[in-house]
């Protein structure tokens, strides 16, 4: 219906979270989405990314990247491709696509240099990335793993749950809470803020 959507799935290591996610991921293929405006049902894009344990920084929107690679190679890939174009920072289509952003358009001029070339900017470029491919079709992003979730990654996704513009997209996270907070992760703050303000869920 255009209401995004941000759960978290949390428990203990080895609980069955990524099992959870896959088997409703599978039911929303079966089944679709209705989608009260229109007649039938909407088929779903899926796009996966993975946080992993890093030393340092961390490489800023790592798991996103992951999953925006994941839509560049599957049936819409063109389609995504095409999207990213028009509204992509520069450096995300030279990492997901190098020989298809020979030229920069009006669109992508800004971060060109990587990420760190106008952090605000880019973040807002790739908060309306996701929300433009989630306009027409629903588009499921997952992030596995969030405990371990990079600091440019964390503000996207507090921007896309805060964001009132409509768009057909639902973030599933997994994490082990525990470690976040044994961690002192700033996630844990930015969790249980959304959920008090009812723009994310959590599923213990």
């Amino acid at each position: 219906t255009g209401r995004r959507q941000l759960g978290f799935v949390t428990g203990e290591a080895g609980i069955g979270k990524t099992t959870l996610v896959d088997a409703a991921i599978r039911d929303l293929h079966r089944s679709g989405t209705t989608d009260p405006h229109r007649s039938g049902t909407t088929k779903i894009r899926v796009a996966r990314g993975q946080c992993i344990e890093q030393y340092g920084g961390g490489e800023p929107y790592k798991p996103v990247l992951e999953a925006l690679g994941s839509l560049c190679r599957g049936a819409d890939g063109p389609a995504t491709l095409a999207t990213l174009q028009r509204r992509a920072p520069r450096w995300v289509l030279d990492v997901l696509a190098p020989r298809e952003s020979t030229e920069s358009t009006d669109g992508n001029l800004a971060a060109g240099a990587g990420p760190a070339a106008g952090a605000e900017h880019t973040l807002h470029m790739l908060a309306d990335s996701l929300t433009a491919l989630a306009a027409d079709t629903v588009l499921v992003l997952l992030c596995e793993d969030v405990h371990w979730i990079d600091l440019s990654t964390l503000d996207l996704l507090s921007s896309l749950a805060q964001s009132r513009e409509p768009a057909r997209l639902l973030v599933l996270c997994t994490m082990r809470a525990a470690d976040a907070i044994a961690h002192r992760h700033p996630l844990v703050a930015m969790k249980r803020e959304l959920v008090r303000k009812g723009q994310g869920r959590e599923m213990a």
